[in-house]
């Protein structure tokens, strides 16, 4: 694609000066329009020559208010970066809702670089399959995705004094290595060109043309954010019945004694499960979900007691606030993911996309359904990135939420837990059901299934909950 190009295009004499102040004006007046309309856009940059391609985004920001948008140059990942998984530095930078993101450079340069280190054909496969999803999922949110590739032939070019300014190591060695390079980023582009984020390959040998075919490719791509804006996929779903929630077997009933011995004995596992995972480097992930009162803060707390605050946190997860609902819904889970070596466990998570926000009518229809694909495609990403997943469901029945809920009622000391919201969701207790029994049977995956706790005597789902951790680790880890 790249080699067969004509690099040779030329603006007519006086064209540039005469089409850019109109250019600048439309851009910064459609900045405006976005803002209002709320929809998000992402401009990704690629390319062989840092220094044209820092000159044409210049080009771009110039008319643009600063104050609604974001610009990064895309180097090495920082060392926090490389705790991480591939695509989570670029999940926490995309832009909330009315804002601009700006990447000189983005996944694509990222990849490419990993595919030179690692094997081309291997790291490509797996790259385009994350990028495919990472762009599918934002386009289908609302976010806007403009990439633009400014090709030129000069793989033998040595930068000016005056260009090295902000160059980084994979700019040099792009320069370096253009000619291994673009059978890489040729397969990039073509596996990665889809209706919802195309490519525009920028013929950038004079400069005055590139830069006005950039701003009139961002302008058209903008028009089409603001025609097409409100219109969304609910990601192929379709509906079906599904059966009823069937809880694995109850952990045996025990005195407190026995309750007790067994509980340090879970518990100093757990210790040992933490120190392998620092050293294999492995991140965890644990997933509590559960009707109100079910025990989820409980289960929790008897994990961490033994554990080292230094490698774990606990995400408490409640209704977005103002930042976090101008995102895509995904963004929030992902600033709370562990890095290598350490646990993140999620009291309540992604799954409010398809539970509360599904019965209270919060999120539309077509956004709920749309989440099931998203999440499977999210919790893949993660054990494809050497992540060990446990989802628990506790299960509690209609009788012993009500007692739980007098409890909390009748005591001082538990009256904080109830809220007017926890009686409202209990009026829903049919509709929560159903939305449970299709969010255990659609996202219950081999590589992330559910496992549905009992929950109706608090010290046996405590056990059972940490006796699955411990199973599921320990055979991860190799430790069994």
């Amino acid at each position: 694609m790249l080699q067969n190009l004509d690099l040779n295009k030329k603006l007519k004499k006086g064209e540039f000066t005469k089409q850019l102040p109109d250019l600048r004006t439309q851009l910064g007046e459609l900045q405006r329009k976005l803002r209002r309309a709320q929809i998000p856009v992402i401009i990704l940059f690629e390319g062989w020559e840092p220094a044209l391609m820092s000159k044409v985004i210049n080009q771009l920001l110039v008319p643009l208010d600063p104050r609604g948008f974001d610009y990064y140059n895309i180097g090495p990942s920082s060392p926090e970066e490389s705790k991480h998984s591939f695509l989570w530095r670029f999940w926490v930078k995309t832009p909330a809702k009315g804002r601009i993101t700006i990447f000189d450079r983005s996944w694509y340069s990222s990849s490419a670089a990993r595919s030179m280190d690692a094997g081309m054909d291997t790291v490509i496969v797996k790259d385009v399959k994350e990028i495919n999803t990472f762009e599918r999922q934002l386009a289908d949110s609302g976010v806007m995705i403009i990439k633009l590739f400014l090709h030129v032939q000069d793989e033998d070019r040595t930068p000016t004094d005056e260009e090295v300014c902000g160059l980084v190591k994979d700019d040099l060695e792009l320069i370096k290595r253009q000619k291994q390079y673009i059978p890489i980023i040729d397969k990039m582009i073509t596996a990665t060109e889809t209706p919802l984020a195309p490519w525009t390959i920028v013929e950038s040998a004079d400069e005055e043309f590139a830069i006005l075919k950039v701003l009139k490719t961002v302008a058209s791509r903008m028009e089409s954010a603001l025609e097409t804006s409100g219109t969304a996929s609910d990601g192929g779903y379709c509906k079906l019945e599904y059966p009823a929630i069937q809880s694995t077997p109850a952990y045996p009933k025990l005195n407190s004694d026995t309750y007790h011995t067994k509980l340090e004995k879970y518990q100093q596992k757990l210790k040992k499960v933490q120190m392998e995972l620092y050293r294999q480097r492995r991140p965890l992930v644990l997933v509590f979900e559960g009707r109100d009162a079910a025990g989820k803060g409980g289960n929790i707390l008897r994990i961490t007691q033994s554990l080292n605050p230094r490698t774990y946190q606990v995400v408490p997860t409640g209704a977005p606030n103002d930042v976090e609902i101008s995102h895509h819904y995904l963004w929030r889970f992902y600033l709370g993911l562990p890095e290598k070596g350490h646990i993140s466990i999620f009291d309540r998570s992604w799954y409010g996309r398809v539970l509360v926000e599904r019965v209270d009518n919060i999120t539309p229809e077509q956004d709920w359904r749309r989440a099931y694909r998203e999440i499977n495609e999210f919790e893949k990403a993660m054990v494809d990135d050497n992540a060990i997943l446990i989802k628990m469901w506790l299960e509690i029945t209609k009788e012993e939420q009500l007692q739980r809920f007098i409890e909390r009622v009748d005591n001082p000391l538990k009256n904080w837990k109830i809220s007017n919201d926890d009686w409202r969701a209990r009026e829903k207790w049919d509709e929560y059901t159903a939305a449970i029994d299709e969010m255990i049977a659609r996202t219950s995956q081999p590589y992330a299934p559910w496992y549905i706790v009992d929950s109706n005597d608090k010290q046996s789902a405590r056990l059972q909950s940490q006796k699955i951790i411990i199973d599921v680790t320990e055979k991860e880890l190799g430790l069994k």
